[in-house]
């Protein structure tokens, strides 16, 4: 490979570097914004089924039951889809079709459940009351396997993190201490007219940009194995995929 090819593969390796950050920024905060709130979604819809069926328990109508819980809020991201089911039921609207509509705009796991409890169970002529209990207990065993899970696998986060720095501190013992070494030791046998050995300027700095391609690599797909492990869904890890290439970009800047 030409000398001079090396600088300006560097300089385009560097671009693409904060290129890829600056475009995934935006799409990240968004990601993680969504995923936030769908998790406000599914922490929240048991403790408002609950309160629903406290409401049939006093003898309330469902579309009296829905108002009543939708008037209380307390329910975070539920309380504006709520009131429009509400809404909905108490103008007579079939209680199926305004349940659909209200899961679909959760669009949620459990809100799917939910839906597919609900609807096979009121659609058999079941008692509603015992319906949204057993409705309201699936989904809340559900949210807590889910919350266990999570804090299980947490630890598996922060070993890639942990990882991801082990690779920086060994990348920067390659390129600042042995890459040198043997540069050193290339030209000491060279200057005593022994062959076989060499390191010369150009195949030390091709190397070094392999290992520059390598720490971008790293911190990609590293980010988005968090997300995969953590919540099941690889974008998921996009935010961790940032900051781990945030971290790799500064950190190239000490080791390259």
């Amino acid at each position: 490979m030409p000398p001079g090819l090396i600088p300006v593969l560097e300089t385009l390796t560097l671009l693409f570097f904060i290129s890829l950050i600056v475009f995934l920024i935006p799409v990240a905060i968004l990601t993680h914004l969504e995923n936030t709130w769908k998790k406000n979604v599914d922490a929240n819809l048991p403790s408002m089924l609950k309160e629903l069926v406290d409401g049939l328990s006093a003898g309330l109508s469902l579309p009296q039951a829905l108002i009543t819980v939708a008037k209380s809020g307390g329910f975070g991201p539920l309380d504006k889809p709520l009131k429009k089911l509400a809404v909905e039921v108490s103008w007579g609207a079939p209680f199926t079709e305004a349940l659909k509509d209200f899961t679909d705009y959760l669009d949620t796991n459990l809100a799917r459940r939910l839906q597919g409890i609900i609807i096979e169970a009121y659609r058999s002529g079941g008692d509603v009351e015992r319906v949204f209990m057993t409705a309201a207990e699936h989904l809340d065993k559900l949210w807590e396997l889910r919350k266990t899970r999570a804090s299980e696998v947490r630890p598996f986060m922060f070993i890639i993190y942990i990882s991801f720095v082990v690779f920086l501190v060994i990348t920067y013992a390659f390129n600042n201490i042995l890459f040198k070494s043997l540069a050193q030791t290339s030209e000491l046998l060279a200057g005593h007219g022994v062959g076989g050995f060499s390191l010369n300027p150009a195949t030390s700095a091709l190397m070094s940009l392999i290992l520059f391609h390598a720490i971008i690599l790293e911190g990609f797909f590293g980010g988005l194995i968090i997300g995969k492990i953590t919540s099941g869904r690889i974008f998921s890890g996009l935010i961790h995929a940032v900051i781990l290439l945030l971290i790799g970009l500064l950190a190239s800047q000490i080791i390259f």
